[in-house]
């Protein structure tokens, strides 16, 4: 492969590099405008955040045992949406029963939500990140730079990753930027949704309503694409929003 074969123009890279700078700060840019202007409170954004970390672990495992390493294709991600949906939701459950007993409004809910979607997206962050350096490397230096002295298995390895590289033009970021935003969303409105179930009597269904919603947006991600992805999102916010407005009307009326 020649170095010819692999060019980055002005517009791919910069469109990549505002792709990183949505997935790291766009949560906590709205998390510091809803605490300067609506008493957004720091405690429930934390706790969204070390859910979120200590979550890791159990939720590997239990796809390890779970999900067939084989098979049909739908099986496996049905029970990976399942049990990312369950472990999330039920991490969301317990720290806002166990560790939130202080902080149970509305904003509280939207806090946290912030916090875990910012985590997940500050942590798959490190891969465009790591494309957006190889980038401007390859524009700076060439191929050569990446592939001198290199084995035939380095050498393969490091051209997979310039034709990942490759095929992140604009459109491709603006489609990725879109489902951060919607990721973002849907976990405000699943912390809302297990916020309610947490301090309402006789709304634990909403625990249960968030989990499927959950299972839900995994498959409106994979198989509708970016317009699924926002058909999916918009009746999830629509759907939460008339769900638990008769329970925070009194509150925020």
């Amino acid at each position: 492969m020649t170095e010819t074969e692999f060019y980055f123009d002005t517009a791919q890279i910069i469109a990549l590099a505002l792709r990183c700078i949505l997935d790291i700060f766009l949560p906590f840019t709205v998390f510091f405008y809803l605490h300067k202007r609506h008493g957004g409170r720091w405690f429930p954004l934390l706790v969204g955040v070390t859910a979120t970390i200590l979550l890791v672990v159990p939720r590997a495992l239990l796809r390890n045992l779970f999900v067939p390493s084989g098979g049909d294709f739908l099986l496996q991600f049905f029970l990976s949406a399942l049990i990312n949906a369950i472990c999330e939701e039920m991490a969301r459950y317990l720290a806002m029963t166990y560790a939130m007993q202080q902080h149970t409004g509305l904003m509280d809910g939207i806090c946290y939500g912030l916090g875990h979607g910012g985590m997940e997206s500050l942590v798959l962050a490190q891969y465009p990140l790591d494309y957006l350096w190889m980038q401007i490397r390859h524009r700076r230096f060439g191929t050569e730079y990446f592939t001198a002295g290199r084995t035939d298995e380095q050498l393969a390895a490091v051209m997979e990753k310039l034709q990942i590289c490759d095929s992140l033009d604009v459109f491709s970021s603006f489609e990725t930027s879109i489902g951060t935003i919607c990721s973002i969303a849907n976990h405000v409105a699943w912390s809302v949704l297990v916020l309610t179930a947490v301090r309402f009597a006789g709304c634990r269904k909403f625990l249960f309503l968030a989990i499927g919603l959950h299972v839900l947006s995994h498959f409106g991600t994979i198989f509708f694409d970016v317009p699924g992805t926002l058909i999916t999102t918009f009746a999830i916010c629509w759907m939460t929003y008339r769900w638990v407005k008769p329970y925070w009307a009194a509150e925020y009326a």
